[in-house]
This record gives C-alpha cells, sequence and structure tokens, in this order.
C-alpha cells in the first residue's frame, strides 16, 4: 500500500481551508456593510441639534433636530406640512423612534441662515438684515426659502434690504459708490433670480444691467453656491443679457458723447477755446482707450473720465458744467433701464429726470 503524498491536502485541510474563507468573506462583508451604513447615515448638525427637539429635519447628509411648534408658528407650509403623520425614515439614523422625521430638499446651509432666524441660540442675537451687513447667501436662502415656506418676515425683510441696494432711485444709486455685497458682481445673477421667484420688479434693472458689466463666461457659468450646485440664470434672462448688452453699451457711450459735446451752448458760454481744445483732446483719448467709456458701469463720475488725463483739465466753470450734462444725460439713461431690457413700466421706476 503506497503512502499518501505529502502535498496532496487531506480532506479535513480542504473543509478547514473553506471555513477560514468562509470566516473571511463574512467579516469582509460584514466591513462593507458597516462602512456603507457610516456613509448612509446622515450625521447630526453641529448647530440645530436640540436634544428635547420635537421634529426632525434630514436635507442631505444632515440631521437637524428643532422645534415643531416653532417651525409652525413662522410657517403656513411647515404647519400643514408637519401636521400629517410623517412616514418612518427607511435610512439609518441617531433620532429616536418617537421623533417623526422629514426630508427637505433644500441645502444644510440654507436652512443654518433660516433657524438662525427663528431658533434661540445661546450667545446668539438676531439682527435684521437692516441694521446689519448680510451676506448674499444669507439674504438669497431668506427670499428664496421664506417664499417656499411662506416665512412672510423673513421674505419681507429680504425684499426690504434688496430694494434698498438694488434701488430705483439714480441718486441713491450714485452715492453707493460700490455694487451691493461688497462688489461681487456675480451676486446680481441670484438677485435676477430672486426677482423672477418673488416678482419683485424694481430690482431688476439694475441687477440686469450689472449682469451686462459680467465677463461672458462668468455671465453663462453663474457662480457657486456654498453647497456646491451653480446659481445660473434661467435661459430666457440669459438670452436677454447677452442680447442687450450691447444696446447698454450703445446708450452708455451715447450719453458720454452728448455730455462731452464740444458744440454745447453752455461751454461756449462759461468756457474759452482752450477748454473746448481741451474736451477735443479728451474725446481724442477716448478713441485710443475705448475701454474708459464704457467701463464696468454706465454711471461712473466725471473724475472717472478726468482721472488719467489731468493735463486736459478744463476751467473750473466748464468742469463744472460738464458735471452737470454728464449727470443729466446718466439720469436719462437711467430712466430707460426698463425700456432697454423689454421690461416695461416697473411701478416705481422714475419715468423722466427728477
Amino acid at each position: 500500500m503506497s503512502s499518501p503524498d505529502p502535498n496532496t491536502p487531506s480532506a479535513g485541510g480542504i473543509k478547514r481551508a473553506r471555513e477560514d474563507q468562509s470566516t473571511g468573506s463574512e467579516a469582509l462583508e460584514s466591513l462593507h456593510r458597516k462602512k456603507r451604513f457610516s456613509q448612509d447615515r446622515p450625521r447630526r448638525d453641529h448647530e440645530f441639534w436640540f436634544d428635547d427637539g420635537s421634529i426632525a429635519l434630514v436635507a442631505k447628509d444632515v440631521e437637524f433636530r428643532v422645534y415643531k411648534r416653532v417651525l409652525s408658528e413662522h410657517s403656513v407650509v411647515f404647519a400643514d406640512m408637519l401636521s400629517f403623520p410623517q412616514p418612518s425614515s427607511q435610512q439609518p439614523t441617531s433620532i429616536p423612534q418617537d421623533c417623526p422625521i422629514v426630508h427637505l430638499d433644500d441645502s444644510p446651509e440654507d436652512l443654518r441662515h433660516i433657524f438662525r432666524a427663528i431658533f434661540p441660540r445661546k450667545g446668539a442675537t438676531f439682527i435684521p438684515l437692516e441694521l446689519g451687513d448680510p451676506t448674499f447667501d444669507m439674504v438669497s436662502a431668506y427670499a428664496r426659502l421664506g417664499h417656499k415656506y411662506q416665512i412672510d418676515d423673513l421674505l419681507d425683510q429680504s425684499l426690504r434690504w434688496l430694494k434698498t441696494q438694488f434701488t430705483t432711485n439714480f441718486n441713491t444709486w450714485i452715492k453707493q459708490g460700490l455694487y451691493p455685497f461688497h462688489d461681487e458682481a456675480e451676486y446680481a445673477i441670484g438677485v435676477v433670480n430672486i426677482a423672477r421667484l418673488t416678482q419683485c420688479h424694481t430690482i431688476l434693472p439694475t441687477a440686469m444691467m450689472i449682469c451686462c458689466s459680467l465677463p461672458g463666461e462668468t455671465l453663462v457659468r453663474g457662480f457657486e453656491r456654498p453647497d456646491g450646485s451653480l446659481e445660473k440664470l434661467g435661459e430666457d434672462d440669459l438670452i436677454l443679457c447677452i442680447a442687450k448688452k450691447t444696446a447698454l453699451t450703445g446708450a452708455t457711450v451715447t450719453s458720454l458723447l452728448s455730455a462731452f459735446d464740444p458744440d454745447d451752448d453752455g461751454f461756449h458760454a462759461v468756457g474759452d477755446s482752450d477748454c473746448i481744445q481741451g474736451l477735443l483732446r479728451l474725446l481724442h483719448q477716448y478713441r485710443r482707450d475705448p475701454g474708459l467709456i464704457v467701463g464696468n458701469s454706465p454711471f461712473p463720475s466725471v473724475d472717472y473720465y478726468f482721472d488719467d488725463y489731468d493735463h486736459m483739465a478744463v476751467c473750473e466753470d466748464c468742469a463744472h458744467h460738464l458735471h452737470s450734462r454728464l449727470r443729466e444725460e446718466q439720469e436719462m439713461l437711467w430712466c430707460r433701464l426698463p425700456e432697454i431690457f423689454g421690461l416695461g413700466r416697473i411701478e416705481g421706476w422714475p419715468v423722466g429726470p427728477a
């Protein structure tokens, strides 16, 4: 009888190997399940998780636990939504079984802005937008979610603030100096979208005017929100801004040339031939540097046009007349903004210089 080959595994060895493989596979699958559970399970929000909260709101991968009564007091929509029994969540969660769960399609960043306004927190002081220096993200959240959930106080507050910044008054706009939101011009895209959403038409002309000053790529692509999504113009508004950009530029050039017209009787009445020649030389410089005429705004100050050409300054009387003429032409252009953008008659927008 021949002895067994030492290189041939025994039946017992094969069985143990299979058991070891099975045990290893089960351990690996268990590890994968734990990893999937960890990835799927929303995380508690660091700012708005109240242990005694009566409702849980899940937005993307973030869980909020807040007070149902407070939500209902501020929002008719939340009051109706939360009056119905909420189905139990099929996803992993750390929320107790006796706490209803509502899934929202809003971004956690937007919800935090809303919750900071309506939920009390230790050491937190709510400052109305009119008295503070709000970010675009805050104003946008108040407007969009205030409109969506009928949180009227926040919606009204955001629109009041936008109306003061994107004003109908020419002199107020000039005194502001910078664009709203600290000259972050791309936020005008979001303001146009808010105006369309809320039917707040008075802020459209100035917001669209700023959009026309944006680089082409920014105008088309939009800008990134805190949650990573892109804020973009609607297709119709994008087409409108592209189409009207040339019209606005042409109107700006026309208003400037009308103000600087050397044949204007006012210059002949207060100045001399040297001033007239100075104006002509100044206009000649603009031909070499057309970007100075159009710039980023149709409404720059007179100093903007003289800063690079001090050696061509006119007399004080002519400078004063030029300032008056430029402001007059700019104010007429301001009154035409709704017409230029095809917006029709806008309530509260001036139809002629004051």
